[in-house]
This record gives structure tokens, C-alpha cells and sequence, in this order.
């Protein structure tokens, strides 16, 4: 079969099953003029499937509300300044493979937390939105929902696109654009305020102008300062990640070949931040600590929590050498990222994280703690920057774990 011809049923399928937005479908029937009426697409759609484009796969588990652990809620709510903990028990998920677990652990962190925010929004509301597997489950739960109509509330989106794996063999389109669309069509309000933007640029000049002229003025800073209430939202949906080693990162772009595209010196600077957290982790001899987290693709630094530190005392001059060269390649990174700065999730009202599994656990631990130091209103000073949490009953007693050993 020929490149075209798999390209062109590839497109077809992401059209159909992909919850693709409607300049989208056009772009791609303009593309293919082949595609003039539903008898071809249809067609092309069955070739498709004969030809193992795409495969259709039956979800025996069905979308039951996740239980949720109230003792681990409040405990959570007691020992870090949150307005809410929602935790839910993923004791009995077993999946084929690691890497499908976690993904039914954020599908249902997604379902817990549409089912507990369902009636939270407001008319006038303007509700930001992240990126991540747990902000698009959220907002697909929430479409399934079927609430009412919320009038006068705008949906934007708060990252830039990045490039996704096809998570658990389902293409998804998990990036901030794509979950302000479905959230926008559950509430019933208008079109999402899209950034569509990359998740990177090769320079600054070039991201300040697309951030004070073109679609990105909705995260230009000025605009946030000098008019709020158009601006800046009033509730933040948003994930809590921390940076992957291995395999491909969700910053970094690829082509129909699979190669890599973007920024060269972005993709230099993120490899180079990859080999030092790794040379942090040898030292320490834990590959579940990573000292850079994310949110939102905002990078910041996850110190070690007190239980860590004691093995870092043997090697603290190694330690400290890359940990400073570790904030300083944060910095040059966050200079070329198109998402939400940690000075404007400041200033949001409210912000919900949705975040769990192992490899976060440091991430969320050090954004819980976190207080704010830029915020609209001036009581505001010094409060935590995270209000509500949803995460899994394992982060959850391990978050709690962290607690303790401070303590002792």
C-alpha cells in the first residue's frame, strides 16, 4: 500500500474517532478531495479497518463512579492547606501492563473529579485548562454528564499543543486545546478560547509576539495584569506532572516518520536536563524521585523530601553542582514555553489539580506546599497555590508518608 493511501485513511479515521473540531474536518476534506460525500468515506473508513489502520477496542470496565477514601480526604485536608482532598481508591485496578494501569488510575481520577465538580461552576466563570491524561478525562466525563447550561462562562486553554503518545493504543488528542473543547461543549458555553500554539518556541522574540499579537494574547501577561476580570480565570483545571527519561517527551513534536521536530535548542537544553536528573537519581538511588515537576509544562524544581536528603549527604557537593545546573536549564526552558507562568497561576482564584501515580508523587507533594506570592488580591498572599486535589489512595498515603517523616 502506498504512503498516500494509508495517509489518506489515516486522516479519515482520526476524523471519525477522534473528536476532531470542525476546522479540523475541514482541513482534512479539503486535503482529500477524494472525500466528496459519506458513501466514500464510509468506504475508506471499512479499508481502513481491514488494512489494520486503526483498531477498535471493546472497554469491558465500565465507567463506574470511582470509590473514593473520605478517612484519606481528611487527613489530606488536615495535614496540607486544602480546601478540598478528593481520593480515590485504585486498589483493584490491574491492567496487562504498567503503562495501562496508569492509564485507567487518570481515567478514573478524571471520572472523580467531573462527578465532584459537576455543579461547581458559575455563570461568568472563566475556567482555564490544562493539559494531561487526568484534565481530558475529566472533560469528557463532564460531556457525558450532560449538565446545564451554564451561561456568560468561557473555557481557555492554558498550554500550548504538544505531542502525545497513542495512550493505552487509543489516539487522543490530550493537550490543552483539545479538553477546553469538550469541556466548553459540556457547560454549553461558546467556543473554547484556543491557544493553537506549539508547546515551544525556538526564542523568546518569537513567543512574545505570538503572546502580544496573535492567538496566544491570552496568556500574555500584560493582559492578565491590566484587565482580570477579561483575562485572568476564575477556576483552573489543571494536571501536576513530573519530566519523563525515557521514551518520547510531550514537548518535543514528530512527524508522519516519527522524527523529531521543533525547536533545535529546545530539544538540546531538555536532553541535557534529562542526563543530569539522571545523574541525581544514581546519586540517590531512586528512579522515583525526579527533581523537575511540571504544571501545566511550567517547569519548577522538586527538592528532596527529608528522606531522600539522607542519602544525598555523602555526595551534597555533586548534589549541589547539578541541582544548580538543573534550576538553570528550568529557567532557559520556561523562556521558550507557551503556557500559563507560575506568576499567573498565582493570580487565579482557584486552582484543582488532577494528578496520581508514582512518578509524580514529589511533584505533587512540593505544588501542594507551594504558596502564592503573586496573587490579584493581596489577602491572597502567602496561601496555597493548589485549593483542591484529586489524586489516587497510594499518592495519597504517601503524601501523607512525607508528612510524617518531617515531623520525626
Amino acid at each position: 500500500m502506498e504512503g498516500k493511501d494509508w495517509e489518506l485513511m489515516l486522516d479519515v479515521a482520526k476524523m471519525r474517532f477522534s473528536n476532531y473540531p470542525p476546522v479540523s474536518i475541514g482541513k482534512i476534506l479539503k486535503k482529500h478531495k477524494e472525500l466528496n460525500n459519506i458513501t466514500a468515506i464510509s468506504r475508506l473508513l471499512k479499508t481502513a479497518y481491514e488494512e489494520k489502520v486503526f483498531e477498535i477496542i471493546f472497554n469491558d470496565v465500565p465507567k463506574t463512579e470511582p470509590k473514593r477514601i473520605d478517612w484519606l480526604e481528611k487527613e489530606l485536608e488536615g495535614c496540607f492547606p486544602l480546601n478540598k482532598a478528593i481520593v480515590v481508591d485504585i486498589s483493584e485496578v490491574k491492567e496487562e501492563s504498567e503503562e495501562k494501569e496508569d492509564d485507567r488510575v487518570h481515567e478514573m481520577l478524571g471520572i472523580a473529579l467531573a462527578l465532584s465538580l459537576q455543579n461547581y461552576f458559575r455563570p461568568g466563570d472563566i475556567i482555564g485548562v490544562g493539559s494531561g491524561r487526568g484534565v481530558y478525562n475529566f472533560a469528557q466525563k463532564m460531556r457525558e454528564l450532560k449538565i446545564p447550561k451554564i451561561h456568560n462562562t468561557q473555557v481557555v486553554s492554558l498550554a500550548g499543543s504538544m505531542s502525545v503518545r497513542p495512550h493505552a493504543g487509543l489516539f487522543q488528542v490530550l493537550d490543552a486545546d483539545g479538553a477546553a473543547l469538550h469541556l466548553a461543549t459540556a457547560l454549553g458555553c461558546l467556543p473554547p478560547k484556543r491557544l493553537i500554539l506549539p508547546a515551544a518556541f525556538s526564542n523568546r522574540s518569537m513567543l512574545e509576539t505570538c503572546l502580544r499579537e496573535g492567538t496566544g494574547e491570552r496568556l500574555y501577561q500584560k493582559n492578565w495584569e491590566n484587565h482580570p476580570n477579561e483575562y485572568c480565570p476564575s477556576v483552573a483545571i489543571v494536571g501536576v506532572g513530573s519530566l519523563a527519561l525515557e521514551g518520547k517527551h510531550r514537548f518535543i513534536c514528530h512527524d508522519k516518520e516519527d522524527r523529531e521536530v521543533g525547536p533545535d535548542n529546545f530539544r538540546k537544553s531538555l536532553e541535557q536536563l534529562k542526563e543530569f536528573i539522571n545523574d541525581v537519581q544514581k546519586i540517590i538511588g531512586d528512579k522515583g524521585y525526579c527533581p523537575v515537576g511540571d504544571i501545566c509544562n511550567r517547569l519548577f524544581f522538586v527538592p528532596p523530601p527529608p528522606i531522600i536528603n539522607n542519602l544525598i549527604e555523602s555526595n551534597i557537593e555533586k548534589y549541589n553542582k547539578l541541582s544548580n545546573e538543573i534550576k538553570r536549564i528550568i529557567k532557559t526552558l520556561n523562556e521558550l514555553i507557551v503556557s500559563v507562568t507560575t506568576k499567573q497561576l498565582d493570580m487565579i482564584d482557584t486552582v484543582v489539580a488532577i494528578a496520581g501515580g508514582k512518578f509524580k508523587l514529589h511533584a505533587i507533594s512540593e505544588s501542594i506546599s507551594r504558596k502564592r506570592k503573586y496573587p490579584i488580591k493581596s489577602n491572597n498572599i502567602g496561601m496555597p497555590l493548589i485549593n483542591i486535589l484529586c489524586t489516587d489512595n497510594i499518592t495519597a498515603g504517601n503524601l501523607l508518608g512525607f508528612v510524617r517523616s518531617k515531623i520525626a
